[in-house]
């Protein structure tokens, strides 16, 4: 009787251990430091665009660096090489971490990512050579997207296996928003290309799938990572439970069924119902937003953060969220803002601010666990010069756009005069983008120093197992 009963029991097998999940996570070092590659490229793409702003005989000479080809190919190497790729790599480890299971597809990610930046390069290639589609943000050629997306087929289909190899057990909003985000951008993306190059419609259709995928890509799929990384860091930092799991439920359906919908705005040569829809999208997703800011800064007031400045990093990425919802009103019902300078800092403020921030703190924390190595250079210094690079960049954008909308509604103030006055803001966007270069190579050359060392403690522990484990005498000589 007691021999049946005992073995009837059934034992479920323990969890790996962090430092386990880590180290099968390592393969995820190959899209992290190439990311941070296509992100010191962007970075040094966007400095030869502003200086071109305020000083267009600079590099002049060159028909491959004009402003038209610099600013696409810098907006396109950050959000495809940088943000999406480090965000499916954190996103990969987040899943790894609450699913408590080993990294499952560690050759496929290898290759996804290979060929994910293999498109990227094809990409920037191609608008370098004049074969842009023309369209915002969709920039890159046939053979550029089709490997994108296919190697995206990769990426995301290995998410899917290692959330389906998670422990038993509730999931996490990090969770929700990282599925989300999967579905989200081949939908928007095979869309778009399908709507606006391989069967073009016709006409002001065209303006209106732009503005939706452009909508998408930054409130759907940004977004959607940004949130998962904030939602599991800035507790786990702060050590404390999330607030609130229904602030995070309406946030996510909020985003989720409102999301989409934004993204038109007044002025625009657009049937009226879609102005409306649009406008009055910005307007609720203020909800998700509040309800966002409000669960995670109630959660580092009960917590008591470890000695880290990565906390900072999140905390300063969520400012910059809150400030991007309430500045996306400001461009929905005032037209005149689109048409300045305060349009590009709200989107630079997004990438740099809530998304750049998010995936810098999250790259600092990962890379030392990665590669079994401890190295805190540059961690203070890169965070110092890309904080104050963010915020006076955005800034001068902000501040130099309202300005710029007062006095072109001003009918008295010539419009030569208008323009020569925002010099000096698009100057100051300048320095600051300087600042994001330098704190860009800081991070970069600290994930750098950290591989390298994890790859010397790996020859040197290959090189001690390979020696004898006996000491030999030399032989006597010979009497």
């Amino acid at each position: 009787m007691n021999g049946s009963t005992s073995s009837s029991v059934s034992t479920t097998p323990a969890a790996p251990t962090p430092a386990c999940i880590d180290s099968s996570a390592r393969i995820l070092l190959l899209p992290i430091v190439s990311s941070l590659v296509w992100l010191v490229i962007s970075s040094v793409l966007a400095l030869i665009a502003s200086v071109k702003l305020h000083s267009p005989t600079v590099l002049a000479d060159s028909s491959w660096l004009t402003y038209g080809h610099t600013r696409p190919a810098a907006n396109d190497a950050f959000v495809y090489g940088f943000a999406s790729q480090a965000g499916l790599a954190v996103a990969l480890w987040i899943l790894c971490r609450l699913g408590r299971n080993t990294l499952v597809g560690g050759l496929p990610i290898a290759i996804g990512s290979i060929f994910w930046n293999l498109g990227v390069t094809f990409g920037l290639v191609g608008i370098f050579t004049g074969h842009t589609t023309g369209f915002d943000w969709l920039e890159f050629p046939k053979a550029g997207s089709f490997i994108l997306l296919a190697s995206y087929g990769v990426l995301g289909i290995c998410a899917l296996l290692n959330f389906r190899a998670r422990q038993p057990g509730e999931t996490y909003p990090s969770q929700w928003y990282i599925l989300a985000a999967l579905f989200w951008f081949p939908w928007l993306f095979t869309t778009a290309r399908m709507l606006l190059v391989q069967f073009p419609v016709r006409g002001v259709m065209q303006l209106a799938v732009s503005g939706w995928f452009t909508n998408g890509l930054f409130t759907l799929w940004l977004t959607s990572l940004g949130l998962a990384v904030l939602l599991y860091f800035i507790p786990k930092i702060s050590q404390a439970q999330l607030f609130s799991r229904s602030l995070a439920l309406i946030a996510f359906w909020s985003l989720a069924v409102f999301g989409g919908w934004a993204g038109f705005y007044r002025g625009l040569p657009l049937p009226a119902w879609m102005i409306s829809t649009g406008a009055a999208a910005s307007v609720v997703l203020l909800v998700p937003m509040l309800a966002t800011v409000a669960n995670l800064w109630l959660t580092m007031g009960q917590g008591t953060p470890a000695k880290s400045g990565l906390l900072g990093y999140f905390k300063y990425s969520l400012i910059a969220f809150a400030l991007c919802g309430v500045f996306a009103v400001f461009n929905a019902f005032i037209p005149q803002l689109r048409l300045t300078l305060f349009g590009e800092g709200v989107e630079q403020l997004f990438l740099y601010g809530f998304v750049g921030l998010a995936l810098f703190g999250a790259i600092h924390y990962l890379a030392p666990r990665l590669t079994g190595q401890e190295n805190d250079k540059f961690v203070c210094w890169s965070g110092m010069a890309s904080t104050f690079g963010i915020l006076l960049f955005a800034a001068a954008f902000l501040i130099g756009g309202i300005l710029q909308q007062k006095r072109l509604i001003d009918g008295s103030v010539p419009f030569l005069d208008v323009m020569n006055k925002t010099k000096m803001f698009i100057r100051l966007s300048t320095l600051g983008v300087l600042l994001l270069v330098i704190g860009n190579i800081l991070t970069l050359a600290r994930v750098l120093l950290l591989v390298r060392a994890c790859c010397q403690a790996c020859c040197s522990s290959c090189c001690s197992e390979s020696k004898p484990s006996v000491k030999l005498k030399p032989a006597g000589a010979a009497r």
